[in-house]
């Protein structure tokens, strides 16, 4: 079916700004990174001669009204239901923020298309058909633009993984593109992009300043956690050709990166292109992070890979130590956290900045289980390592875990509920608060170890910061038994600094 709108249409990328948003799951409005996706697509239709402009107003700390004459001379304005790729996979947890946005670039142009990229129209097509929109973009969107902008010129039908809307009647496609190579992507063109608002990725203390960005060498993940949003986009593994990473690496060597992040989500899957693709890093003077899973720490040569090559931070997705809740999420063996903790030893020792992310309220999981996984991290260097216990398990739409909470009985229909039932499905926990009192005990816990640590490597002791560290060592203790402690002791010196104030 061909969807005709005009000749030459005049195509916006706009990023909202998503700093006004309550939706954020378990990142954060200050995590603001370049949105790999609009890159690709800019760079397509730069290349194939499309008038395109971008914006991202979340990068700039601008409101929607701030974009107005752009929004109103553009016949095609595309957003995306998540800040960026980074955000995709846990960032964004409801449509709340993009629907209203949405309505008031309806007022603004009621004349343009608008479409929709991004995780929640893959998943939910449906949640999200309105008058507000025109078409959603299911699947990977990087060469899905431009075929649509050829379709509403007439030159083609309505390519596959399409939704949209014609007398106000909604075709719904069932298909989910993806990118078959990631070579088939348009090599990024960066020339109309500032990167310089971006803050993510903060880069290393001694390049401080520097410029920096996300990149991706590989996409996608095979293994199958249930608890991952990747359903319909990034769920296949690809990867691009050395010769492609050395020109992009080229490029942003020349417009000045020093440091870079690496979003791909099993990136030392091949250890030989993985070693070839950070020596290429390396050569290009840009040193890097990345994100990684602890079996590709633990085995392999990936360790000595980074050490070599100029790795300055690596992130490790941990989710628990608890071997029933680690089968249950489907993570494949528990992880030896003797091996693990020796690497880790090892990167510290080299300067490579560790964090260990966990996730809380797994199938299988208990208070206990939260303590005892606690106790089995302080084995680790708590002074360097950097531990987050603050996460819950989301149940994000059509993941295992969604499917577990639904077989359980519980209402999950659409995105609301995520937030309502997340860290509550296959476990002892029946309610939020429930769940948040065993979190708080846990993370308190997590402290006051952290803190005895740091007193005992203390040096020189003055008796002032001896005094100190004893004093929270007792704080954290306190509050793991009575963690409502913390709260009381805040409000406490909030109103004591409101009466100094009057």
């Amino acid at each position: 079916m061909q969807v005709g709108l005009e000749s030459k249409p005049r195509c916006l990328l706009l990023g909202l700004n998503w700093a006004g948003s309550k939706d954020f799951g378990i990142l954060y409005p200050s995590v603001v990174s370049l949105p790999l996706e609009f890159a690709y697509i800019l760079s397509d239709l730069l290349d194939k001669k499309h008038a395109v402009s971008f914006i991202d107003l979340f990068a700039l700390r601008k409101e929607l009204e701030e974009a107005r004459t752009e929004i109103k001379k553009s016949s095609v304005v595309v957003i995306c239901s998540s800040p960026s790729y980074l955000f995709w996979r846990d960032g964004m947890v409801g449509i709340g923020f993009l629907v209203h946005n949405l309505r008031l670039l309806r007022e603004i142009n009621p004349s343009a298309a608008l479409v929709l990229i991004g995780p929640h129209g893959t998943v939910l097509p449906e949640t999200l058909i309105s008058e507000d929109l025109d078409f959603i973009i299911r699947g990977e969107p990087e060469l899905a633009i431009a075929a649509l902008l050829e379709a509403l010129e007439g030159k083609r039908d309505c390519p596959p993984g399409i939704c949209f809307r014609k007398d106000a009647h909604w075709t719904i496609s069932d298909d989910t593109p993806a990118i078959e190579q990631l070579d088939d992507l348009p090599p990024l063109n960066l020339e109309q992009i500032e990167l310089r608002p971006y803050s993510y990725p903060e880069p290393p203390a001694d390049l401080a300043g520097c410029l920096t960005t996300v990149y991706e060498a590989s996409r996608g993940c095979f293994f199958d956690c249930i608890f991952c949003w990747r359903n319909g986009f990034r769920d296949r593994y690809r990867r691009k050709s050395l010769s492609r990473i050395e020109g992009e690496l080229a490029d942003l060597q020349l417009r000045g990166v020093k440091y870079l992040y690496l979003i791909d989500e099993i990136f030392p899957l091949d250890s030989v292109w993985c070693s070839e693709t950070c020596r290429l890093m390396k050569s290009c003077g840009i040193a890097w992070g990345s994100q990684t899973r602890p079996e590709f720490i633990i085995g392999g040569h990936m360790v000595e890979t980074m050490i070599r090559n100029g790795c300055r931070h690596t992130q490790i997705g941990l989710e628990t130590t608890n071997s029933a809740a680690y089968k249950l999420a489907k993570k494949a063996e528990p992880v030896d956290l003797e091996k693990l903790n020796l690497k880790v030893r090892e990167l510290s020792a080299h300067g490579i900045a560790v964090d260990l992310f966990l996730t809380l309220g797994l199938p299988g999981d208990s208070e206990q289980s939260f303590l005892d996984l606690v106790k089995r991290l302080r084995g680790f260097q708590l002074d360097k390592v950097g531990i987050y216990l603050d996460h819950k398990a989301l149940p994000f739409p059509n993941t295992e875990l969604w499917r577990m909470g639904i077989a359980e009985g519980k209402p999950l229909r659409s995105w609301p509920d995520i937030s309502a039932y997340a860290g509550l499905i296959g476990n002892e926990f029946r309610t939020q608060k429930q769940l948040e009192r065993a979190m708080l005990r846990a993370q308190f816990l997590f402290q006051s170890l952290k803190q005895a640590r740091l007193l005992r490597l203390a040096s020189p002791r003055s008796l002032r910061g001896f005094l100190l560290g004893i004093a929270r060592v007792i704080f954290y203790r306190l509050c793991f038994h009575f963690p409502g402690l913390k709260g009381i002791i805040r409000s406490a010196l909030l109103l004591v600094g409101r009466a100094q104030k009057t």
